[in-house]
């Protein structure tokens, strides 16, 4: 999803749609991007960062055909690596099932484009969102 945003200067967009009670921003609009096609992103285990280069097929609303866009977007992991773990024991049918989940988050800013729109290529662009791998381990004995 992304949301454009006119803001006071100095002062940083909501990180919801509609910019809450607390905002003095103006949400000019926000276009909702349902990928049909995988594209391909290629991350760092360490999130330090992440890259998404080539191409996406994007549902055009308007004309209601499937459309190519080019992608070429980089991501710069920002602040510490959260940690997640949980394990458990299950007795079933007899067997004993040991699962294990685990995931690591962490902020990162963008830069790149979308087709023809720039991300953070302005003065007054933010952008925000998580790089985050997830790992599950399900054992039976």
């Amino acid at each position: 999803m992304i949301t454009d945003w006119t803001c006071p200067e100095d002062e940083v967009p909501p990180m919801q749609s509609n910019g809450g009670a607390d905002s003095n921003c103006v949400e000019n609009g926000t276009r909702d991007l349902y990928v049909d096609e995988p594209l391909e992103v290629l991350m760092d285990t360490r999130l330090t960062g992440a890259t998404a280069v080539g191409a996406m097929v994007q549902l055009d609303w308007e004309s209601g055909t499937f459309k190519e866009v080019p992608v070429d977007i980089t991501a710069v992991g920002q602040g510490e690596v959260e940690k997640f773990e949980y394990r458990q024991r299950i007795h079933e049918d007899g067997q004993i099932v040991v699962e294990n989940y685990s995931t690591d988050t962490r902020a990162l800013t963008a830069t790149g484009t979308i087709g023809a729109m720039g991300l953070g290529d302005d003065a007054d662009d933010a952008t925000s969102g998580e790089l985050e791998i997830d790992r599950f381990v399900s054992i039976a004995k």
